[in-house]
């Protein structure tokens, strides 16, 4: 190995990313791996003698120590990235149906009073269940809201935290009648 070969491995390691990413540190690993194996290769041929070999393999230890810390310490910051980003979303996705449920009480109130004082029974509301052996759904969202109207079933999950809004309406009788979401707006929209 001349010289020249061996600075340009020096070089080469000297330019270890500044700021590591997953790419950064891979690619990096990757060369600075396949320099050092030859250089260990080379020493060893040689049979040098100068301690050279032996400074080699603690720098080799030390790169894979290094690069082995930086990638725990990329994988903990995504990690947290991730969590923070979730709790975000949550926090925003319950002040969106914050909102929407505000609109469903009032329409699940009107539906129920309607029905309540006899003005008439093609509407009712009612609060039911979803079913309690499904480990799927997630158990703050187990109350449903339901309201039959002359164009169908309209149903709504809601949050614990929300059933404040629902007060004083009644368990509803009936059951889920496998509508999904799209067959519920357009039964929504031929409401009048």
């Amino acid at each position: 190995m001349t010289q020249a070969r061996i600075q340009e491995i020096r070089d080469m390691l000297a330019r270890r990313p500044a700021e590591p990413n997953s790419e950064t540190l891979a690619s990096w690993w990757l060369l600075s791996a396949g320099y050092i194996d030859m250089l260990l290769a080379e020493l060893e041929r040689r049979e040098a003698g100068t301690g050279l070999l032996e400074q080699a393999k603690k720098l080799f230890a030390h790169i894979e120590t290094t690069t082995n810390a930086a990638q725990e310490q990329m994988e903990t910051a995504n990690r947290l990235a991730r969590e923070q980003m979730q709790a975000a979303a949550a926090t925003l996705a319950v002040g969106v149906y914050r909102e929407r449920n505000r609109l469903v009480a009032a329409l699940v109130r009107i539906a129920h009073q309607r029905w309540a004082h006899g003005i008439t029974l093609e509407w009712r509301a009612g609060l039911g269940r979803h079913p309690e052996d499904d480990a799927t759904w997630d158990r703050e969202w187990m109350t449903i809201v339901f309201i039959d109207t002359p164009a169908g079933q309209l149903s709504w999950h809601i949050h614990d935290s929300e059933l404040d809004l629902f007060d004083g309406i009644p368990p509803y009788e009936g059951v889920w009648d496998g509508h999904t979401t799209d067959e519920k707006y357009r039964r929504l929209e031929l409401v009048r």
